[in-house]
């Protein structure tokens, strides 16, 4: 899931182009992850894996995809009706549009050292490089809502989910972590970066 995410201008005054293909490309995103698992809204989803009708291991991450997708197409659509009221408004950022979007700007500078290259935004996940390892597949869609996915370059590795948060996830009867600020969770993929790079995964995220 990339597409108009890939070149993102640093400022979105007048972009009503840039914004449109983001809103339909998130809105379609949308449409085919949760047509595909048989609900019709990301909180379906998410009760649907409480209620075990699917599997925590294959629900959370559509879950947070849903969200992120469900968020970025409607502060797309809040900025191009914004725009169009105001088309002199040069004090649009797009890292308003998405938290992931946001968390891919802070993690591009600094860069954190372990990478090999700089960071991949994504309509859903940013998407972070370790040498020849492999790749972390961050998913930030609310302070209590996250997932962090190791993927080594073998073909058939699905990864290892090594941190997840999901709202309600401790009140379900699963042990979660504290929910986190988008500095807070920065902070806390650079310190998962530093585990992964030193070798492990078991611990990276404690």
């Amino acid at each position: 899931m990339g597409g108009p995410l890939d070149s993102l201008p640093p400022a979105l005054s007048g972009d009503l182009q840039t914004l449109s293909a983001v809103m339909r490309s998130a809105r379609s995103a949308y449409v085919q992850l949760l047509d595909a698992l048989g609900v019709n809204g990301e909180q379906a989803l998410l009760d649907a894996v409480y209620a075990g009708r699917i599997a925590l291991h294959a629900g959370s991450e559509p879950y947070l995809s849903a969200r992120t997708l469900a968020t970025l197409q409607h502060n797309a659509r809040a900025a191009m009706q914004r725009l169009l009221a105001a088309p002199d408004d040069d004090e649009m950022s797009p890292h308003a549009l998405a938290p992931h979007i946001a968390l891919h700007a802070a993690l591009s500078d600094p860069l954190p050292p372990e990478l090999s290259g700089r960071p991949r935004l994504t309509l859903d996940a940013v998407e972070l490089e370790v040498g020849a390892r492999g790749t972390l597949v961050v998913r930030y869609a609310a302070a209590d809502a996250w997932s962090m996915r190791w993927r080594t370059f073998r073909a058939t590795d699905d990864g290892t989910l090594c941190d997840l948060m999901l709202p309600g996830l401790a009140s379900a009867g699963a042990s979660a972590p504290t929910p986190h600020s988008p500095a807070s969770f920065e902070r806390r993929v650079r310190l998962v970066l530093q585990g992964l790079s030193d070798g492990g995964t078991d611990d990276a995220a404690d």
